[in-house]
């Protein structure tokens, strides 16, 4: 800190060094301005003079011994006598500049020298100074300024040209000068004492002032010195306090955002979203159940679980599954909802069922689903299909029974077995990550749309319209989130089973941006973020609709989410001939290296929260690179932490492009 003001002290006082030389050096500037302003002002005066002697035709004065004709004037009437005997001479321009440059050197004050490069009187003859100031003249220059030395003081020298005018013509024609020409100048000399005076005045003042300006300056960052000591003592003990009470606060804010989150939605969206879960649901090719966990009832069942169990008027998990009067943890049955309940994060066991009187093996994943309070609410359990698998699984051991005296079939077979066992625990892990996001991310939106219209049901004839409204934006804002989470969902299902089918086309971008944009405008509206579109003239595309509006969605959802409130995202379109690139940028909390890197990986951590603390599961993404590339198209990211960023993607404009 010692150094720091050390570097404060030389810095100041280089400032008021370089102030004072600037302010000097200005100050000279301006002296020299007032001394040219002072020789042009005398150049006119004696060049009015000039003229009005030459319009008059010259000036009779009777002649003395201090005033003589001129010599060097050839001019009829030189010289006139008056009625009364008075000897008169012509006094013309040339010689009463002369005469009134001897009266002004008497005098010690200014002095005049009129000059020419051909001058008539040897007098005027012009000096090396004089001399190059009239060539110059010659050449374009109006005026010459200098300060010189005259040997004996300091002197000014102005001069500015002489132009041969009409009245000029009866005393300079035989030297050969026409109208316009410069026949000569004018120099006038100076003294630069009072300027000298000025200035030495002027410095004289300037040491003052900035000798003391700088003295209060030293003296200024001498105390604030001190403060700095005392306060950065102060601030560094109340440092920890502070960070504290931020933490504190932030703790606080992001509770009463949950809380804001949890009182937004709409009742009538809540019966759509209801058949909408029926329908993804229902799409699994295996069983699917939602059982309470204190109760054991099942609260959801699909198709296909109703296919193979019972689905009678019993709805408790042990009367359905496992035919039993009473729960599997009191039998001899062992219970999952028991092994969830105490900590395990999820339950794997296989089962066999006997199915249309044919035995089927099943691989049940239960997945634990917990409330606010980190208690076991309800489970999800998968039953999957693994008869095939055990089929093939018997069909290899008794394959290798009999290929056990032929030792390099034995190790073949080991090794496609071993190989089919990694490529199903891969299969497995992959699916285990995919349920266990479906089981943690489903919970919020559901619980906030049960809590709300359970609330609305019990005490909904008592709230006033306000309190209403609170209640239907809450439960419309959760059913659009779990309702976008269920169709990426359904999308990816789709995707994996190979039930997704293509229907590229030629399609207009813009159109499929701006219908997103519509769909989001109360995710936009909610955050106060502006929306900046940038279209090319051209931005038609060969691509699935259906697929590039799930991207576009899902990447301005992305961008909504880690945008800071009253920013502005940026869409674009640019048509490079043979694609497409659509690029979607904000300016929210940006990512590292690592966290791009792993953004495409199923079974990576949960994604960061938004800006406001919005939660996502990564899947979103990942669906948007596998329909990008489906389209024949590259999903690229652009980020940088705090700065934002931007997500790309192209699509070929032409379908010969893809062929």
């Amino acid at each position: 800190m010692k150094g720091y003001y050390k570097l404060l002290y030389l810095l100041w006082g280089l400032f008021i060094a370089v102030a004072f030389f600037i302010n000097v050096s200005e100050h000279q500037e301006n002296i020299e301005e007032i001394a040219l302003s002072k020789g042009r002002t005398l150049f006119n005066q004696i060049l009015v003079t000039r003229q009005w002697n030459s319009k008059n035709g010259g000036v009779y004065i009777p002649i003395s011994d201090s005033i003589q004709p001129n010599p060097y004037l050839d001019v009829p009437e030189k010289n006139i006598v008056s009625s009364d005997n008075i000897h008169y001479t012509l006094i013309n321009p040339a010689y009463m500049t002369r005469l009134i440059s001897e009266i002004a050197n008497r005098q010690n004050e200014e002095k005049f020298h009129i000059t020419s490069l051909k001058p008539l009187n040897p007098n005027n003859k012009a000096d090396i100074w004089e001399e190059i100031a009239l060539k110059s003249f010659e050449n374009g220059e109006l005026e010459a300024f200098i300060k010189a030395d005259s040997g004996v003081e300091s002197i000014y020298r102005y001069m500015a040209p002489l132009k041969v005018e009409n009245s000029c013509m009866r005393c300079h024609s035989k030297q050969g000068y026409r109208i316009g020409d410069i026949r000569g100048g004018i120099s006038i000399s100076f003294n630069t004492k009072q300027f000298d005076l000025i200035a030495f005045k002027h410095v004289r003042e300037e040491i003052i002032f900035y000798l003391i300006f700088g003295l209060l300056g030293f003296i200024l960052l001498l105390v604030i010195d001190r403060l700095m000591v005392k306060n950065i003592r102060e601030l560094n003990s109340k440092q920890k306090q502070l960070e504290q009470e931020i933490e504190e606060r932030k703790l606080t804010e992001y509770k009463l955002y949950e809380t804001v989150e949890e009182l937004e939605a709409s009742s009538l969206q809540l019966f759509k979203q209801n058949a909408f879960l029926d329908k993804v649901i229902n799409s699994f090719s295996y069983p699917f159940f939602v059982i309470n966990a204190d109760d054991y009832k099942i609260e959801l069942m699909n198709i296909e679980a109703q296919k193979i169990f019972d689905n009678s008027s019993h709805k408790l998990c042990y009367n359905i599954i496992n035919k039993l009067d009473k729960p599997c943890s009191k039998g001899n049955v062992e219970c999952p909802i028991e092994k969830l309940r105490n900590g395990a994060d999820v339950v794997s066991f296989e089962k066999t069922i006997k199915v249309n009187n044919e035995i089927k093996y099943f691989e049940v994943k239960s997945f634990p689903v917990l409330d606010d309070n980190n208690k076991l609410k309800t489970i999800i359990e998968f039953y999957f299909d693994i008869t095939k698998r055990k089929e093939q699984e018997i069909k290899i051991k008794e394959h290798i029974e009999e290929l056990n005296t032929k030792s390099n079939a034995l190790q073949e077979a080991n090794l496609m077995l071993r190989k089919s066992e990694i490529q199903l625990k891969e299969l497995n892990q992959t699916k285990d990550k995919f349920f266990s996001i479906i089981a943690h991310d489903l919970k919020n939106p559901f619980n906030a749309i049960m809590n709300s219209s359970y609330l609305l049901l019990k005490h909904g004839k008592g709230y006033d319209e306000e309190k209403l409204f609170k209640f239907i934006k809450l439960i419309n804002t959760s059913s659009n989130q779990a309702y976008n989470l269920l169709e990426n969902l359904l999308h990816w299902s789709r995707k994996q089973t190979g039930r997704l089918v293509k229907s590229p086309e030629i399609l207009e971008i813009s159109k499929l941006i701006e219908e997103e944009i519509s769909n989001l405008n109360n995710l936009l509206e909610n955050k106060q973020i502006s929306l900046k579109t940038l279209y090319s003239e051209n931005n038609t595309a060969y691509c699935d609709a259906n697929m590039i509006k799930t991207v576009i969605r899902n990447l301005l959802t992305n961008a909504i989410k880690y945008s800071h409130r009253n920013s502005e995202i940026v869409i674009s379109i640019l048509d490079t001939n043979d694609n497409v690139t659509v690029s979607i940028k904000d300016n929210g909390i940006g990512m590292t290296d690592e966290v791009i890197q792993n953004l495409f990986k199923i079974e990576s951590e949960e994604s960061l929260p938004g800006t406001e603390n919005e939660r996502g599961t990564g899947l979103g993404l990942i669906l948007c690179k596998e329909f990008v590339e489906e389209n024949r198209g590259e999903l690229t990211i652009v980020s940088e932490p705090e700065k934002g960023s931007t997500f790309s993607f192209t699509i070929p404009t032409s379908k010969f492009l893809i062929e």
